[in-house]
């Protein structure tokens, strides 16, 4: 409590000057044709300014049709780039060795078996559209595979221990014997092997402000990846915006290689986040979270379309999703793990009641922890400075919206939390960006959204720069992007 009291001061004191937190919004200059596809999609580099840091790294890819013909054009256009992107990835997990590297990518595609069996064809369809494309275009890899290994890496917990559970439960003892034949001399059991791996470890945020709070009572959403750094997937800076037949555009905002939503909003205004929760219940036994994402952009207008898709498919790790929806004017969160889902609107009971809780009306937030008991009794991080991180960066939120007169909230102020709730280095002073604690830093993506219907705004940041000059997104500049001219 008294933290909080501290931040209260804080923030009431600098609410007003968004622009000493040390980000900067900044709008393309163009869009630059740089291929076509054979089934209408088209590859754009988005023309930066010079003084934005993003040179020539930012993509927009614009795919139409079935999701075969999606992905098609996906791995022609740009399979080639997704390929070096999770590559680079896949060498930041083992230091670059070629044995671990096959040893990882037999584990990734045979847990991508289990992943896919609660996939829904379309986006089976989308992943052998992207190995078609990708091998008419001359990729030296399946660009399908490198997908699926996407999938499954996005799909992992951060806990060492349930990471290496989720990674083996399913193999075969055949499997297991194929594995253990690739283990570099004197490496040790399999298991030896996993603990030695350098696993990305997740944190992210995400909320909702709406109603009496913001002008004309439009709804705002914002998400922060917090992830591993200077993989090298960000020299693919992607937007993704993607015209399924019979379903609704929706636009994702990542990394080549990344096939499903690590965030996205779409034409109907619907927006969809994450955050890592981690809980002891996890399992591949279900629907990988960012093709989830991704299926609800594409099916749901409502948060009862949304919730309904939700029901009906199967959880797999802790994961503190969310959900925002325009035409209902209002904002929810999941908790999740494997064997329950809890369903938030802002002032619910269970967070009223929480010792750590200190909700909002017309808002809702989220970090690393959550309220439901069940999550709760599931959750792994007590004690630990994760559990101090998750609340701390929660108990920013409360001050920033206090600090600004109802009805006054609008794109600046969105923008302004997710940029103050991204990690920067820090527990001391997240209201400034300091180069001095980049290197524990681990913000690579934030993204504020005004949606709406048949247009909307986004308003996205990535990681700049390598080694010494690495940036944090929300330290870097912000794309503003007007998705009318997109849909």
């Amino acid at each position: 409590r008294k933290m909080r009291a501290a931040l209260v001061a804080t923030l009431v004191a600098t609410a007003a000057a968004f622009d000493e937190v040390g980000y900067s919004i900044v709008e393309p200059r163009g869009y630059s044709l740089l291929r076509e596809g054979e089934y209408g999609g088209k590859l754009y580099q988005v023309q930066m300014p010079l003084t934005s840091g993003y040179g020539r790294s930012l993509y927009l890819l614009d795919v139409h049709g079935d999701h075969y013909s999606m992905g098609y054009d996906q791995g022609l256009l740009f399979g080639a780039e997704m390929v070096k992107s999770l590559e680079a990835l896949l060498n930041t997990l083992t230091g670059g060795s070629k044995a671990l590297n096959t040893l990882i990518e037999k584990i990734m595609m045979w847990q991508w078996q289990t992943l896919k069996k609660q996939t829904p064809q379309e986006y089976l369809d989308e992943i052998a559209g992207l190995s078609a494309g990708s091998k008419a275009a001359g990729v030296h890899r399946d660009a399908g595979d490198v997908a699926a290994w996407g999938v499954v890496l996005a799909n992992l917990p951060g806990d060492g221990d349930d990471l290496k559970y989720v990674l083996l439960d399913e193999l075969s003892a055949s499997q297991r014997r194929v594995l253990e034949a690739l283990l570099p001399p004197g490496a040790g059991g399999l298991e030896d092997v996993l603990d030695g791996i350098h696993w990305l470890h997740p944190g992210c945020s995400n909320f909702g402000v709406w109603g009496n709070r913001t002008e004309g009572g439009q709804l705002y959403t914002g998400r922060n990846l917090d992830w591993e750094v200077d993989t090298g997937i960000n020299d693919y800076k992607l937007v993704t915006v993607y015209h399924p037949s019979g379903g609704y555009a929706h636009a994702t905002m990542g990394f080549a290689g990344i096939l499903g939503a690590l965030t996205g909003m779409s034409s109907q205004g619907i927006t969809v986040h994450e955050a890592n929760l981690e809980s002891d219940q996890d399992s591949f036994r279900g629907f990988p979270w960012t093709l989830r994402l991704r299926y609800i952009m594409e099916k749901a207008n409502t948060l009862a379309d949304a919730q309904g898709i939700w029901e009906a498919s199967n959880n797999t790790c802790g994961f503190n999703h969310a959900v925002g929806s325009a035409k209902d004017g209002r904002f929810v969160a999941i908790e999740t793990d494997y064997g329950h889902s809890a369903f938030f609107s802002d002032m619910d009971p269970r967070e009223v009641a929480a010792e750590n809780g200190d909700p909002r009306p017309a808002a809702l937030y989220r970090t690393n922890h959550g309220f439901d008991p069940e999550t709760i009794a599931h959750y792994q991080w007590n004690g630990t400075f994760a559990d101090q991180d998750s609340n701390t960066r929660y108990a920013l939120f409360p001050p920033i919206f206090d600090a600004v007169d109802l009805g006054a909230y609008s794109d600046d102020e969105a923008v302004y939390t997710v940029a103050v709730i991204g990690s920067k280095g820090t527990e001391d002073d997240f209201l400034k960006c300091n180069a001095s604690t980049y290197n524990s830093a681990n913000n690579v993506l934030s993204v504020a959204f005004r949606p709406e219907a048949n247009a909307g705004t986004i308003y996205a940041a990535w990681e700049l720069g390598a080694g010494e000059s690495w940036v944090p997104a929300c330290c870097g500049a912000y794309v503003k992007i007007d998705m009318s001219t997109w849909w």
